[in-house]
């Protein structure tokens, strides 16, 4: 009786197991459609109100969605030379459009590969590198794109010899 019992449970878990494994292999397929994205009306979109996307150009006020846009000095050539550089440094990632002032890289997630769309937008006038960097699929990604983006900050800061803003906050300009 307990051995039919263990039995029925373990079968019960390797089933559960292997539909919970299917359906997040099935959502990583489907995060491979890439979405339209890129600039409207000079900005990049604004975030959904999921909580799996980051952007410098959400709300101030908006602690889950913003972050402050990366400041530089020097040329705009030299900070999109080092971004690309960053970026290309970044295991499971790839730049998939460089046109001008706007990069738009994807990351993959190591296990089932799910893709995060990572956007960048510099602005010479204001020698700030606006981002918008979010989940394709689910609703909460535990705060992956914020750390990416933390990452990337700070990874193009050394890059340039440039001092690391506090953004514990985040919503300081």
């Amino acid at each position: 009786m307990i051995g039919a019992y263990i039995k029925m449970t373990l079968g019960a878990a390797i089933l559960i197991f292997l539909i919970a494994t299917l359906t997040l292999w099935l959502l990583a397929q489907y995060s491979h459609i890439r979405p339209p994205l890129g600039l409207k009306e000079g900005r990049l979109l604004p975030c959904p109100n999921s909580p799996n996307c980051i952007s410098s150009q959400a709300n101030p006020h908006d602690k889950v969605h913003y972050l402050p846009p990366i400041e530089f000095t020097g040329s705009t050539e030299q900070a999109k030379n080092a971004l690309l550089e960053v970026l290309h440094s970044q295991t499971h990632s790839s730049v998939v459009e460089n046109d001008g002032n706007y990069i738009r890289s994807e990351f993959r997630s190591q296990i089932f590969g799910f893709v995060d769309d990572v956007e960048f937008l510099i602005d010479p006038e204001t020698k700030v590198i606006h981002f918008r960097s979010a989940s394709r699929v689910g609703h909460s990604d535990l705060g992956a794109n914020r750390m990416r983006m933390e990452k990337l900050r700070s990874m193009f800061l050394q890059k340039l010899n440039l001092p690391a803003p506090d953004t514990s906050s985040g919503s300081s300009p």
